[in-house]
Order: structure tokens, then C-alpha cells, then sequence
């Protein structure tokens, strides 16, 4: 008689202890079911790519005195990306040139020519994403005739002369340098200055070519080339930029040089 109790009562605690087994399952399940779901996570975001570099060269809009020292400032550059680019001039015969900054930190260069002509400056620098800001600006030293339009016919003698070159200034023959400063120097001495030296790729502040330099552009769209132009724009040479410095004094000499 009492192992029958014993039995019943270990059946019924085991009756117990199932029951509330089941009941805690079905608990689970249905705080579990009738939660929230967990929010998936949200995409990365997707950073927004730096803007181009927008530099700007500011210097005299005028002519300027042989000799005299100015500045050209550099806007759209901190002090710390000025230093990490490269500034560059051309022609380079009888130049001072010289990277500076203001008190405040602002980046500008100083430039001074003793003989009068047509000169460059630019800058370079490395955009966000790897590609190169290029600027430049023109400085007249001495005076400053308008540059005439380039034309077949032939030239009226008793005029004064253009050198005109054309090339690519970052890609440009550095062996070539003592032949463009013989062509420089032929149109300081005898030509009042009148010389001028472009990119192929010049624009304007708006992106576009300049209107006065646009036709030799177009002329040498086939590579560097070299113009003899009179005031009136009539062309007497028209080919290949002197390799050698005897190669342009062979040239000029034909002109009076």
C-alpha cells in the first residue's frame, strides 16, 4: 500500500513538472513571436567625393616696369597644399621668382623680369582624386601691343615682328630652352618685346580659349609650332620650334637678327 502511494505521488510530480514545462515553452514562444523584429542595420554610408580644385592666379591685369617686384596671389589653396605643388615660369632668362606667404598664412608668389616681354606663370597641384590642377597667368613686363590675328599674305616690310610659340608647357623639350631664349631675346632686343609663348591647352577664368589667341591655337593643333608674324598679322614663318640655339640664330638672322 505504501509503494502505491509513493508510485502515485512520483507520477504525479512528474505530471507536475511536465505541465509546467510545457506552459514556460509556450510562454517563451509567444513573447518571443510577438516581439519586435531586430532592425537590420543601416547601409554605410557612401562618402561624397571632394570637389576639383578651383585655383585662381591673381596678378597685374596691366603691364608692369621691367625690374619692378610684384606678387601674384593664390587663391583655392591652403598654405599646406601650396607647398606640396609645383609653381613653374616661363621664359626664364633674367627672372626672379619666388613662392611666399602672407602674415596669415595665404599662399602668393613674388616675380620680377628685367627685360620686357610676355612671361607665364603657373601652379600644379593634385585634386582629390589624383588628377592635376593646372593654372596660369600672364605677365607683361614693358609694353604691351595687341597680338594680331595671324594671316597668308605676305609681310609688309619695315614693321616690327611676333615671336609666337605654341607647345605644351608640361610636356615641353627642356634642350629646347636655350634655342626659345635666343628667339626671346632677338624679340626683346629688336622687336620691342613683342613675344609671346601659349598653351596649348590656355584658358580663361570662364574655361574658354581667349579670342586673341585662338587661331594659333587652331594652327597648331598638329603640334608645338613657331610663328614670325608682322603687326599687320601677315606670316612669314610658320613650322618647328629651333632645337638648338644655332638652329634659332640661323632663324632670326633671316629677320635681322
Amino acid at each position: 500500500m505504501d509503494t502505491e502511494r509513493r508510485t502515485m505521488k512520483v507520477a504525479r510530480w512528474i505530471l507536475l513538472c511536465t505541465v509546467l514545462v510545457a506552459l514556460a515553452a509556450i510562454a517563451y514562444c509567444t513573447l518571443t513571436l510577438g516581439a519586435d523584429p531586430v532592425p537590420a542595420p543601416a547601409p554605410a554610408p557612401v562618402p561624397t567625393p571632394a570637389p576639383p580644385l578651383k585655383i585662381e592666379l591673381k596678378g597685374p591685369t596691366g603691364a608692369v616696369a621691367p625690374g619692378q617686384l610684384l606678387t601674384v596671389e593664390v587663391d583655392g589653396l591652403t598654405l599646406d597644399q601650396a607647398k606640396k605643388s609645383t609653381t613653374f615660369f616661363y621664359p626664364r632668362n633674367g627672372v626672379t621668382f619666388s613662392p611666399a606667404c602672407t602674415w596669415d598664412g595665404k599662399p602668393m608668389l613674388f616675380f620680377s623680369a628685367a627685360t620686357e616681354g610676355q612671361y607665364v606663370v603657373a601652379i600644379c597641384s593634385s585634386n582629390p582624386d589624383g588628377s592635376i590642377a593646372k593654372v596660369e597667368s600672364e605677365i607683361r613686363v614693358g609694353a604691351n601691343p595687341p597680338l594680331p590675328p595671324p594671316g597668308p599674305s605676305p609681310v609688309v616690310a619695315d614693321q616690327k615682328l611676333w615671336i609666337v610659340i605654341v607647345e605644351n608647357t608640361l610636356a615641353r623639350d627642356p634642350n629646347r630652352e636655350a634655342a626659345e631664349t635666343i628667339l626671346q631675346q632677338f624679340a626683346n632686343q629688336k622687336q620691342d618685346g613683342r613675344y609671346r609663348r601659349l598653351d596649348h591647352n590656355a584658358k580663361d577664368q570662364a574655361g574658354a580659349v581667349p579670342t586673341g589667341i585662338a587661331p594659333y591655337l587652331s594652327r597648331a593643333a598638329d603640334g608645338d609650332k613657331l610663328f614670325v608674324v608682322g603687326d599687320d598679322g601677315k606670316i612669314l614663318f610658320e613650322g618647328p620650334i629651333p632645337g638648338t640655339p644655332d638652329a634659332a640664330k640661323t632663324l632670326v638672322g633671316q629677320y635681322g637678327g
